[in-house]
């Protein structure tokens, strides 16, 4: 009678179906995924995350000031644009509600949406406003 050794492949590396060996550098999870232990392929960070280092079990959260697509390997070149924000995880930036507007770059909440200032206009009718858009009319 044969026997049959079973085991969860090792956390950071993938291992098809059938396979016996685990720790091979081509079954290692690469930049932008994620092996769990016992798993069977990679799997890509998913939006709002993010993993720079091949071989890991989980991915990052993606830092507040900062927007991170699926599969990304790094944030440092996802800055939250004017004219919105982008909190902890996020997977694109948030524009800024209607009647507020934003100058600066990497900011992280809604509260950092400015409003409209006295004697200004702001838009009514978009989001993401990155400026005043005129200034109101005498009287």
């Amino acid at each position: 009678m044969e026997v049959t050794t079973t085991f969860l492949c090792a956390a950071g590396y993938y291992c098809p179906a059938g396979s016996m060996i685990d720790r091979t550098e081509s079954r290692r999870c690469r930049e932008g995924y994620f092996c769990a232990a016992g798993s069977f392929n990679e799997t890509i960070c998913p939006a709002g995350t993010y993993q720079n280092q091949p071989g890991q079990s989980a991915c990052l959260d993606c830092p507040q000031g900062y927007f991170c697509q699926a599969g990304s390997i790094n944030f440092e070149n996802n800055i939250c644009p004017v004219g919105s924000y982008c909190p902890v995880k996020s997977p694109s930036p948030k524009p800024c509600p209607i009647g507020t507007y934003n100058k600066l770059t990497k900011r992280t909440s809604p509260r950092d949406c400015l409003a409209c200032d006295p004697g200004s206009i702001c838009s009514s009718t978009a989001e993401g406003q990155t400026e005043v858009v005129g200034v109101c009319p005498a009287g």
